[in-house]
């Protein structure tokens, strides 16, 4: 039977962890040893492997989405065929010589409308909803009238007093 890259259950665990308690994903953790000098600067280190190469680009994005383009932080990653393992490997490589100041402010800046794009679609989601319940609301209320007015119409109008 394959083995899955996932893993489901079911594990009462108490109380959702702090911030204190989590630690960075195997990725950063990676990253940052790269960083610190693990390996030598500018050469390629293949920090995961994968069996979905959708997967291997789904890290790098988010990876180069994290750390800017090479400029901004000095890392540069890239998904490719592993031959030994034929896996998609995920490569990174650190060098701080590609790092600018112009590449630093552009990644900022990058974030910060990332963020506004966010509150953004966010907010919108928001209206639309509440508009979305307004207008269920509405629907109601109109449906809720037009049977009471069919039932009015239904009843027999009400004979008058006959005069004597």
């Amino acid at each position: 039977m394959p083995q899955k890259d996932v893993l489901y259950g079911f594990e009462v665990v108490g109380d959702l962890p702090t911030e204190s308690d989590m630690r960075p994903s195997v990725l950063e953790d990676a990253v940052q040893r790269l960083q610190s000098g693990e390996a030598p600067e500018g050469q390629a280190v293949i920090i995961a492997k994968y069996r979905n190469r959708t997967a291997a680009s789904a890290a790098a994005n988010s990876l180069r989405k994290r750390h800017g383009q090479p400029n901004a932080k000095g890392f540069k990653f890239e998904c490719h065929r592993d031959k030994e393992s034929d896996r998609s490997a995920l490569y990174a490589v650190f060098n701080s010589e590609w790092v600018t100041d112009e590449g630093k402010a552009q990644h900022a800046a990058d974030i910060e409308a990332d963020k506004a794009k966010k509150a953004e679609q966010a907010r919108e989601r928001r209206a639309k909803k509440i508009a979305e319940k307004d207008a269920a609301k509405e629907a109601a209320k109109t449906e809720k009238e037009v049977k009471s007015q069919e039932t009015v119409a239904d009843k027999p109008a009400s004979k008058g007093k006959q005069a004597a």
